[in-house]
């Protein structure tokens, strides 16, 4: 019996022998190169799913945290507690908020770097105690200058020659923000020494801690609870095309029910009494709801014109699966941000009122300043995950060579470009180990984020 000598020694002994099968030809995938997918669900459908879910988990949370806020104000002689404990919770989560921005933002491998995280926990913990136990906006005011001048600096990345040049523009970063926020507080504090009267300011802002915790657990409980748009098939600079385009229209909602017709509907007097504000607080709560829908618009239109697109071969219309456990160190996050912008936002509105302000004029010009940033506010949860502009020698695409040997093109910069951006060029020489790669990297995005945010 002769053994099966295979096509090779056959073609040794017979040269005339050609196999049946010829072995494949060397491909290349390129990710970058995939079209993007058409929707299989009802984008209309999925808006009103994110404006139902978004309007259900602010009327349970503003009604919980006025339920606090009433029972904390009711009590006289707790007026000293609350500040403390208000402080306290303002420090946490003004600290948690500016460390992980810092460290995501510019690094803690060097002591430099490490330092330069640890001033900014610090001045973020003060001004969060400051704003949540006083009520005092200079911080808020101060904070926003540091954030604006930051926030410019990055820009630089776009006009950057070598991925070195990223190394000093987050030094800058963080130098410019220390720098321009101490030097604002400095100025506002000597042109206005300001200080809350009101002692409802610290229950107030007990009572947004429960409304941002409850809001979130929502958010996360619910996000795939009916159909959903899928946020995080867009690159960052998607996300902020996204977050313009729905700007507009949930200022416009913002302003008008949280701010005239609300401050139209609340008494003229501080109060604290919960009949006379709730249904004030529930009106407001339908903007959120145009703010959801809005949004999952953008994040749709932005993907299906290719703009800012991360995984083109995603469903950006995502079906329901149900109601999930959220996470909780990714809550945790959200909440710090919600209740930050909630305070600054109660901040700014004291200062107007008891500077002269009608309620109605108050609540319309705090809404349309906290409106800005609270339509931002998940970039700002994206920042803090290490996101960042992509530049476009970041993002533009790779020639592909039938004849190369197979490569893994990783970006050096990983705080300014998402893995998945990247081409991905995988030979048939190597296809074991660049499957394992692929693999990798799309689990590792599946289990860290799934948020419709």
């Amino acid at each position: 019996m002769i053994d099966d000598l295979g096509p090779d020694a056959m073609g040794i002994h017979y040269p005339s022998y050609e196999p049946d099968t010829k072995p494949a030809t060397q491909s290349t995938t390129q990710l970058t190169t995939t079209p993007v997918k058409p929707p299989t669900l009802s984008i209309k459908t999925t808006m009103l799913a994110h404006c139902g879910r978004d309007i259900v988990g602010q009327m349970f949370g503003r009604t919980f945290g006025l339920g606090l806020f009433n029972a904390a104000a009711y009590v006289a002689s707790a007026s000293v507690p609350c500040q403390i404990v208000a402080g306290g919770l303002g420090a946490v989560f003004g600290g948690l908020q500016s460390q992980r921005l810092a460290a995501a933002q510019i690094g803690s491998d060097t002591m430099l770097q490490y330092c330069g995280v640890a001033a900014c926990t610090l001045m973020g913990a003060t001004a969060g105690a400051a704003i949540a136990s006083f009520g005092t906006y200079q911080p808020v005011a101060a904070l926003a200058v540091g954030s604006a001048l930051a926030i410019t600096v990055s820009l630089a990345k776009f006009c950057r020659k070598r991925p070195n040049d990223d190394i000093a523009i987050d030094a800058s970063k963080a130098t410019i923000f220390l720098v321009s926020t101490a030097a604002s507080v400095c100025a506002i504090t000597t042109l206005d020494t300001y200080l809350s009267p009101s002692i409802k300011i610290a229950p107030k802002n007990l009572g947004v801690v429960l409304e941002a915790t409850t809001v979130e657990f929502f958010k996360s409980s619910l996000e795939r609870w009916g159909p959903s748009v899928d946020r995080h098939a867009l690159t960052f600079n998607g996300k902020v095309y996204a977050s313009m385009a729905g700007l507009l229209p949930y200022l416009a909602a913002t302003v008008l029910l949280n701010g005239y017709v609300s401050g139209k509907m609340q008494p003229d007097h501080e109060t604290h009494q919960f009949e006379k504000l709730i249904f004030p607080l529930l009106i407001g709560a339908i903007a959120n709801g145009v703010r959801g829908a809005c949004n999952a618009a953008a994040v749709y239109v932005c993907h299906q014109n290719g703009w800012g697109v991360a995984k083109p071969d995603a469903h950006i219309l995502r079906p329901s699966i149900g109601r999930k456990s959220p996470e909780v160190i990714r809550m945790s996050k959200k909440i710090a941000i919600r209740f930050f912008l909630s305070a600054c936002r109660n901040a700014v509105y004291d200062r107007l009122i008891h500077g002269g302000m009608n309620v109605v004029n108050a609540s319309m010009v705090s809404q349309t300043i906290y409106g800005f940033f609270a339509q931002n506010r998940d970039l700002v949860y994206d920042l803090m995950k290490g996101e960042g502009w992509n530049t476009s020698a970041e993002t533009q695409s790779t020639t592909t060579d039938t004849h190369s040997l197979g490569s893994v093109v990783i970006p050096t910069d990983t705080k300014s470009s998402n893995l998945v951006d990247t081409s991905i060029e995988v030979s048939s020489a190597s296809t074991s180990e660049s499957s394992s790669v692929v693999s990798a990297l799309h689990s590792s995005e599946m289990t860290s984020e799934v948020s419709t945010e």
